[in-house]
């Protein structure tokens, strides 16, 4: 687990930033002043050692549970959907914005 967050939770495989690879997303638990939701890339191979973490929740996140990627919008990228409990937040949608940034 990357520095900064929960115990791990729940985690989905799908290729986040459409490179062709598959990424892992991760929710934490009492991640309390921790990231709740992030998801992880690879450079060259699956097998390396060190993935890179990506930031997609902040640290305002205290339990998060299930995560679950579609594509919510219908823009043709991943989104991530979960759900917190400990703050009755409830279901939570994470839009993806990588489409939007190719477009630019």
């Amino acid at each position: 687990m990357p520095e900064n967050t929960g115990f791990g939770k729940d985690v989905a495989v799908g290729d986040i930033n459409i490179d062709g690879k598959l990424d892992i997303v991760f929710t934490s638990g009492r991640a309390e002043g921790k990231f709740g939701v992030m998801w992880m890339s690879y450079n060259k191979s699956p097998t390396e050692n060190v993935w890179e973490p990506h930031k997609i929740a902040g640290t305002e996140g205290s339990k998060f549970d299930l995560v679950e990627l579609l594509d919510l919008d219908g823009n043709g990228d991943l989104d991530v959907i979960t759900c917190e409990e400990g703050e009755n937040i409830g279901v939570i949608w994470y839009e993806n914005p990588t489409i939007d940034y190719q477009l630019n």
